[in-house]
């Protein structure tokens, strides 16, 4: 069927009231009490409530993405930032091991090296 012959059905149905919404307007203009241009500029509202509907339920659901990932943003910014403490602290004291671990070992060397210049003395040897 065609949107025209469809706009006749309803304009007969609809030919006993005075025009108050588009689809009387629509009706009226079908059956002679109008422009005829304007049956064919109106189109059937049921279609455009399901555009519309749709078109909604896009923006509303683009709406609820965008939310969520601006929400999740200052989670997640919480989360690396708690991973980066985290790991910087662990370098931290690792550092502080090796830098203890540098003290213990110039400590050895020197008291080595204080042996070895006594042993030198001591056997006559000259540096």
């Amino acid at each position: 069927m065609e949107v025209n012959s469809i706009l006749v059905i309803r304009a007969k149905r609809m030919m006993d009231r005075p025009p108050n919404s588009v689809m009387d307007m629509a009706a009226h203009a079908l059956m002679g009490q109008g422009t005829p241009s304007m049956a064919t500029e109106i189109p059937d509202q049921g279609y455009w409530t399901v555009v519309a509907a749709i078109c909604g339920a896009a923006i509303g659901a683009g709406g609820t993405a965008l939310n969520n990932i601006f929400r999740s943003r200052s989670s997640m910014a919480a989360l690396v930032d708690a991973r980066i403490r985290m790991l910087i602290d662990g370098y931290e004291k690792r550092i502080a091991d090796l830098q203890d671990e540098i003290r213990r070992l110039e400590g050895k060397v020197d008291a080595l090296t204080n042996v070895l210049e006594e042993e030198r003395l001591r056997n006559g040897l000259v540096p």
